[in-house]
């Protein structure tokens, strides 16, 4: 009897600074993940036209809710030259696996790079130093995130002789540029 369990990867996709679309699937399913949002409760004073409420003679306010985009804190992933690797949604391969760790590391670099400064003019016209790193899509199961990288943290450990990794744990940070339902709504038919 086989009760193999079929595993769902998850995936990273983005287009580099030459304009190519990459993509890199996760060998280990993320044993967490950790979001965060906050709301800040804001007050408009009783003299503000716009804030008053209430009936004549009566002292009135408006509150509101500021809420902040969603921040994906801590996404933890592993890569392992000792395991299978995803090479597309459906299939693992069990070769090239240190070759296959080291793809992995790239693409983590690449995914906080920030891009080259098209011209040495672009600083005097008031344009930002460095352009930002490549915007992603985030896939988890069904639910995908376009967001860019705010952190990254790589722990790379049991070096070969030749001083190459086999195995390497990194720790992501996200800020979320649009959610789930927001990338489902911009879909031509979908729901509004």
């Amino acid at each position: 009897m086989n009760d193999q369990v079929k595993v769902t990867p998850g995936l990273i996709t983005y287009v580099d600074h030459d304009g190519k679309s990459q993509s890199f699937y996760f060998q280990c399913n993320p044993t967490s993940l950790t979001r965060s949002r906050s709301a800040t409760l804001q007050e408009t004073r009783a003299t503000n036209p716009a804030g008053t409420r209430t009936s004549r003679g009566e002292a009135g306010r408006k509150y509101t809710h500021q809420v902040s985009k969603w921040k994906i804190e801590s996404l933890e992933l592993w890569f392992d030259a000792s395991m299978p690797y995803w090479t597309d949604a459906e299939h693992l391969a069990d070769e090239e696996n240190l070759t296959a760790v080291l793809s992995c590391i790239q693409h983590l670099e690449r995914i906080c790079e920030p891009g080259p400064v098209p011209t040495e003019n672009d600083q005097v016209t008031g344009a930002p130093p460095q352009p930002s790193p490549p915007l992603l899509q985030l896939t988890l199961g069904n639910r995908t995130w376009a967001c860019y990288v705010s952190s990254i943290s790589v722990v790379e450990k049991e070096f070969t002789p030749d001083l190459v990794p086999r195995q390497v744990k990194a720790t992501l940070s996200f800020d979320v540029i649009e959610t789930p339902q927001q990338i489902e709504q911009n879909k031509a038919g979908g729901k509004r």
